[in-house]
């Protein structure tokens, strides 16, 4: 019989976590040890998002308007 095949989210990142392990984890005592650890864990942590999107306008734009006897729904698209 084969391995069962995960079929959602949860399944996939609870797979992960038994598997995988930090790459930089704090082992140090005292503060001074701390403060060195989390400059190089930003350095890490901000390397490992990767490059961030340029901004941009939201060009907001109204698809759908539903008007209801004591409100208005709206269905709005916006760029982010």
């Amino acid at each position: 019989m084969s391995k069962p095949r995960p079929i959602n989210v949860y399944d996939v990142l609870q797979g992960w976590a038994k598997t995988s392990r930090p790459d930089c984890v704090f082992k140090g005592k005292t503060r001074e040890e701390f403060l060195r650890w989390r400059k190089a864990f930003r350095r890490h942590y901000l390397r490992s998002l990767g490059k961030w999107p340029a901004k941009v306008l939201p060009r907001l734009e109204v698809v759908e308007r539903v008007d209801r006897d004591n409100h208005i729904r709206e269905k709005i698209l916006f760029d982010s």
